[in-house]
């Protein structure tokens, strides 16, 4: 089966999916008819989306828009694998520092990278810095996490028979262990990047002048309602081709994850 077949079969089933969200959407909007502040049409939808692209929003193009999100979330990102993935492994491999980070760890995961909003502002201030911080914070505890699972999985009897054949222990690390644990690093770093959108739309909540999030919130504080749908779309797209990349990047980096 070569790849335009199996592209233009998952092309296939990805419309069939969204003819069918359409289908029940309009069914919805003609059978209980609520109103369109409520639940916009699809048509109406549509339209918002139109107008966005062609006329931006708020004084910015829609580019532009995109472009404020991408480039709060890249490096925070960037920083959040920079930093999770050292201490997760060094926290696998040495245990009195895994017994000093986990309680800061386990006390702090649960709270949502909202809960951090205020007090981050308070530290850095409205600008980009502050958005920036948010998203580390929501990225890197699962990088973290992630690595030690992926480092302590390793099974022993890999590094058992490297030790046996005389490897030394630097190469161990470089071509046992990382390569063992990489598909499951790459595994949470994409789940990382999920969590990140999320949590840049969150951080867009407090003194941004462009950016998705801007669409979504001020949308919704005008009561145009058909404008967060389209907001929401354009984060559901760029979403989902960053997760498309980040699985490409997992086909490429570890390709034997699968077998």
């Amino acid at each position: 089966m070569t790849f335009a077949t199996i592209w233009q079969r998952r092309a296939g089933q990805t419309l069939i999916r969204v003819l069918a969200v359409l289908v029940v959407w309009q069914a919805y909007i003609v059978l209980l008819q609520p109103t369109p502040i409520a639940f916009p049409s699809p048509l109406a939808v549509w339209r918002a989306v139109v107008g966005i692209i062609d006329r931006g929003f708020v004084d910015y193009t829609l580019g532009e828009h995109v472009l404020a999100s991408v480039s709060r979330l890249v490096p925070a990102y960037l920083l959040a694998l920079a930093v999770g993935i050292p201490v997760g492994y060094l926290m696998a491999r040495l245990d009195f520092f895994r017994r000093m980070i986990t309680p800061f760890i386990t006390l702090f995961r649960p709270l949502p990278s909202f809960a951090w909003l205020a007090l981050i502002v308070v530290w850095l201030g409205f600008g980009e810095a502050s958005k920036i911080a948010v998203v580390f914070v929501a990225a890197v505890t699962i990088v973290i996490l992630g690595t030690l699972d992926a480092v302590m999985r390793v099974p022993d009897v890999y590094l058992d028979a490297a030790r046996a054949m005389g490897t030394p222990p630097s190469k161990i690390v470089t071509h046992v262990t990382i390569p063992a644990a990489t598909p499951q690093i790459l595994a949470s770093a994409r789940v990382a990047l999920t969590v990140s959108w999320a949590a840049l739309i969150a951080s867009e909540l407090v003194a941004a002048n462009s950016g998705i999030g801007v669409i979504i919130i001020q949308s919704a504080r005008f009561i145009r309602t058909d404008q967060t749908f389209a907001g929401l779309i354009f984060l559901a797209i760029i979403g989902g081709l960053t997760d498309r990349a980040m699985s490409f990047l997992e086909s490429r980096v570890a390709p034997w994850a699968n077998r």
